[in-house]
């Protein structure tokens, strides 16, 4: 049975970054005070010359000092991001920023687990098809039948009629 707030979890409007001294909100998440403030503690670890920057070779150790795990190709992309200039480094803002976006994502994907365990009725960790039709006509996106049908088979590629996590995942997070 899906629960009710599913709708919600699964389609969150976008919003502008706000920082302010005591807390950091991304796009409608809010990250806690204490959890800024070992944000901050950990880039002030890695700021060795007491530049308030950080060199972003340094984005993944410091992510790892506050037990975060971010592959390498996303560390290159938000390195990108907030250092434009591509000056090799990035000041504390950008890493708040960073930080922020990494646990919104990461509470993003505990939300999908739990929307995909709703709907895997089954638990085989597979959902069908069937399933995934009705949830993209029940979130109230203008989708056409003939856009569902797309996005269904663009994503149990290999036409087996259920879709497991991963493509769950990068189903609900495309565009």
């Amino acid at each position: 049975r899906v629960h009710g707030d599913l709708r919600s979890a699964l389609h969150r409007p976008r919003k502008k970054i706000h920082i302010s001294n005591m807390s950091l909100i991304i796009e409608d998440f809010e990250v806690k005070e204490d959890q800024v403030k070992k944000a901050k503690d950990a880039f002030k670890s890695f700021d060795k010359k007491g530049q308030d920057l950080i060199s972003t070779n340094d984005l993944g150790p410091a992510f790892r000092a506050l037990n975060l795990s971010v592959n390498a190709d996303k560390i290159k992309e938000w390195s990108d991001l907030v250092d434009e200039e591509a000056t090799g480094k990035i000041d504390a803002k950008g890493f708040l920023i960073l930080f922020g976006k990494k646990l919104k994502s990461d509470e993003e994907e505990r939300e999908l687990r739990e929307a995909f365990r709703c709907l895997d009725t089954g638990r085989r960790g597979e959902i069908d098809v069937q399933d995934i039709r009705w949830l993209l006509k029940s979130l109230g996106d203008d989708l056409t039948d003939e856009d569902i049908e797309e996005m269904i088979r663009e994503t149990d590629t290999d036409g087996s009629g259920f879709v497991d996590f991963d493509e769950f995942y990068k189903l609900m997070q495309s565009e």
